[in-house]
């Protein structure tokens, strides 16, 4: 079955937030079918079931510093779809994912299209790259030689 065949399902997974759009969009979610809603913190025991079942994350977020989320689904080697921010962009390459402008839906699904015919074994090395660098220890360690190098009047 090609990938314009096949039935997609989208879950929405996570705390909600109470302001007037987000309700609305809950009360379509609840009625429409081919949505699956789960509102409410996901226990951490279940992400790698949302995850395995994924085969597209997008992250809603219009702003942020950083995203656990991101990098969640990056170890499981998923592309990812993102909003166009500096938290988020460094990690949302065109190796591994697609960005969108926030206010643009036409932009957002333009990049959820895209990012699902990336090729899932190359994302899946590029995501391994991209966390590699980033593993916490290399993390730490160049943090505290920063810090040294710092604290012992050397420039940075």
């Amino acid at each position: 079955m090609s990938g314009a065949d096949r039935r997609r399902r989208l879950v929405v997974a996570g705390p909600a937030k109470r302001d007037a759009a987000t309700q609305a969009f809950l009360e379509a979610a609840l009625i429409h079918p081919s949505i699956d809603l789960h509102v409410g913190r996901v226990p951490a025991d279940h992400m790698g079931t949302y995850l395995r079942a994924s085969d597209v994350v997008v992250l809603p977020y219009r702003e942020t510093l950083n995203s656990g989320v991101l990098l969640l689904a990056l170890t499981f080697g998923l592309p990812v779809v993102a909003v166009d921010a500096p938290g988020l962009r460094a990690l949302t390459g065109p190796e591994v994912g697609r960005t969108f402008a926030p206010d643009d839906p036409a932009a957002l699904a333009d990049a959820l299209v895209a990012a699902e015919a990336l090729p899932r074994d190359e994302v899946a090395a590029a995501a391994a790259a991209l966390l590699a660098d980033r593993h916490p220890d290399l993390v730490a360690e160049r943090f505290a030689g920063e810090l040294r190098r710092r604290l012992a009047g050397e420039p940075a």
